[in-house]
Parts: C-alpha cells; structure tokens; sequence
C-alpha cells in the first residue's frame, strides 16, 4: 500500500510564495486608508474607506528573491530560535527533560492525562511572563 508523504515544509512555503505571486496578477488590489490613534500612538483602519488601486503583480523573480530578504529581515529571530533549539537539545541530551516528564508521570500515575494541561499551563506561563513565544518551536515534532 502506497503512504502520501508530507512535502518538506521548503518546499512548501516555497509553493505558497509562488502561489501568492500568481494570485496577485488575478486578485484586485485595493487599500483602507489609515489614521493615527491617539490612544494607542498606532494606525488603525478608517471604517468604509476601502478603495481600488492600480494593480502590481509581483513577477516570479520578486517572489522568489523575497525568500532570502525574509530570511535577513529575520534573521535575529531565527537565530533566537536556533540558540533555543540548541538549547532544548542539550537539555534534552542530558535526559534532564525526559526524567521531569517521568517524574510528572509518575506524580500523576492513573491521571496520565492531566499532565498535558501542566505542561501548557507551564508554556502558557512563560509565554506570559517571560514573552517565550519563538522558543517553542523546537518542541515542535519534525520528521
């Protein structure tokens, strides 16, 4: 039996540049006009000012040279996210990681389960209070 294989996310945010690059030679252009508020020192959308603009595709080149100006316009977050990740790895190398979540297993023996709120509870916290938001990435499963 033949499994469907998930493309490598390259190549598929690389598919979604490409397809934004057609669809802007078929979707109309339009733009809100903006006004400053002065509550929040932001621009903010004027309700009902919607209007069309002169369309400017974006040509295949554009798009596929937008790919490495995103990668330098963040490069200081993919950094964070590659010393995180280096990070979570020696951390996970040392067994420290796996030995917390058998310990809370072990806790928590019959309500296995509760331990997926924990651990949220846990990120959500951090996210909070220390703004952990990039950092998680590397718990995300690759294969």
């Amino acid at each position: 039996m033949k499994t469907i294989r998930f493309p490598h996310p390259l190549v598929l945010l690389t598919g979604f540049v490409l397809l934004a690059c057609l669809l802007s030679y078929v979707l109309p252009a339009g733009v809100f006009e903006r006004q400053a508020d002065a509550a929040t020192g932001r621009d903010v959308v004027v309700a009902g000012s919607y209007h069309r603009v002169p369309a400017t595709p974006v040509t295949p080149l554009q798009a596929l040279v937008s790919i490495p100006k995103g990668l330098v316009d963040s490069a200081s977050v993919i950094f964070l996210v590659f010393l995180a990740g280096g990070a979570f790895t020696v951390v996970d190398q040392t067994g420290a990681l796996r030995q917390g979540v058998d310990w809370l297993l072990a806790r928590f023996r019959g309500r296995e389960a509760i331990v997926i709120p924990i651990i949220s509870v846990l990120f959500a916290t951090m996210g909070a209070l220390e703004n952990m938001q990039e950092e998680i990435v590397p718990w995300c499963p690759c294969s």
